[in-house]
């Protein structure tokens, strides 16, 4: 991460000149050892600081290369795997990579054949293979849940793909349950776009939210599946426009469903919602920490990015809130301006054990590691 700065002179608490240059200091996190790009997803251990990542790059000869690595507290990475194909967590970067018991998923898809496995690593090394049977439908994400070996996958069918479905996988031993189909919850009159998949692992429930992509400027839908019964419903969500995200406390069974202006803190429970602002904008990727009771999400402007007088040194934030709602902590410190991110993509990633968590550096060229539970 480059951070331009210019160190001035001062007499008596007043600036009397330029005491250099403008120089550049620069921060790694946790960067590739091909130096490709990392906003196709990753993942990381909840119960530790590692995780792996995935790289993708067109080369000066316009060849590409992508890799698949993992990487450890110190940062230090290891190639799992390294050719053409283009390397990502489903959904193109928009899901999270790591499950229960340190299994890793990825997408390996070949350009020159078109083809696409889906690959499982655990604990570092290359497993084997997660194939869905045809009748699931195609993956779209995968809930965060490390807790569980059964893991809700949101996926999609039909030739329209407007057909969603959840299905419970587990993923390292490549075991699926029956389908259950959303559309009894759905809205027939919309356009329905999903914007993400959460789980509440103690209840065995898929949180899905829904808005009308004819109609975004009115709150969506929150859509619940039974892992069980295959029983779906659905209560209205308490934000508008595109949903970007869900995290779930299976705890205390709540629900942090952010937006662009706004975001809803959810009692799945009573199914009921209380929307929120802290001023900024572009409120997105959510994560949670159950044990601390703590959400996290970006928050691509902060309050004083706008208004008459804005602050010219404005940064991007990941803002920590209580369950509630309540700011505990904007950590003003990124930036996510100038790289493409998926609506619904899991760019916040949290190692409880160590409270602290992982996201994308300035234009996705590095993970940035940061600690989230430090007083301050």
């Amino acid at each position: 991460m480059n951070h331009v700065l210019r160190v001035l002179g001062t007499r008596h608490g007043q600036v009397v000149g330029a005491a250099s240059g403008i120089s550049t200091v620069t921060m790694n996190g946790v960067q590739p050892a091909d130096g490709g790009s990392v906003v196709l997803g990753y993942g990381v251990d909840e119960r530790g600081g590692g995780g792996f990542l995935t790289s993708n790059q067109v080369t000066a000869d316009g060849s590409r290369l992508g890799s698949v690595e993992t990487f450890d507290e110190a940062a230090a990475t290891k190639t799992v795997r390294s050719s053409p194909d283009t390397y990502s967590t489903l959904a193109g970067g928009c899901c999270p990579g790591m499950f229960a018991d340190g299994v890793g998923l990825y997408d390996d898809f070949d350009p020159t054949t078109g083809t696409e496995t889906f690959r499982v690593l655990r604990d570092g090394p290359d497993i084997g293979t997660w194939s869905p049977p045809s009748g699931v439908g195609t993956p779209t994400c995968g809930a965060v849940n490390q807790s569980t070996s059964n893991t809700a996958v949101l996926t999609i069918q039909g030739t329209d793909q407007t057909t969603f479905r959840v299905v419970s996988s587990d993923i390292a031993a490549g075991e699926f349950g029956a389908p259950i189909d959303l559309t009894p919850a759905l809205d027939p009159a919309a356009l329905s776009i999903a914007g993400g998949i959460g789980q509440d692992t103690a209840t065995d429930e898929a949180i899905v939210p829904f808005n009308d992509a004819f109609n975004p400027s009115v709150p969506g839908r929150i859509v619940v599946a039974d892992l069980n019964s295959g029983e779906v419903s659905q209560f209205p969500s308490v934000s508008t426009f595109f949903a970007s995200g869900v995290a779930v406390d299976s705890r205390t069974h709540r629900a942090l469903i952010p937006s662009i202006d706004s975001f809803g803190t959810y009692d799945l429970t009573a199914r009921t919602g209380t929307a929120h602002t802290l001023g900024g904008s572009t409120y997105w990727h959510p994560a949670v920490d159950s044990g601390r009771g703590l959400f996290l999400m970006q928050e691509t402007a902060p309050p004083d990015f706008f208004g008459g007088s804005p602050n010219n040194n404005a940064a991007s934030a990941v803002v920590v809130i209580d369950e509630q709602g309540n700011l505990v902590r904007r950590i003003e410190a990124f930036n996510f301006f100038n790289v493409f991110l998926l609506n619904a993509g899991a760019y916040v990633q949290v190692s409880p054990a160590t409270g602290s968590a992982y996201t994308l550096g300035p234009g996705g060229a590095q993970l940035y590691p940061f600690e989230y539970a430090a007083s301050r």
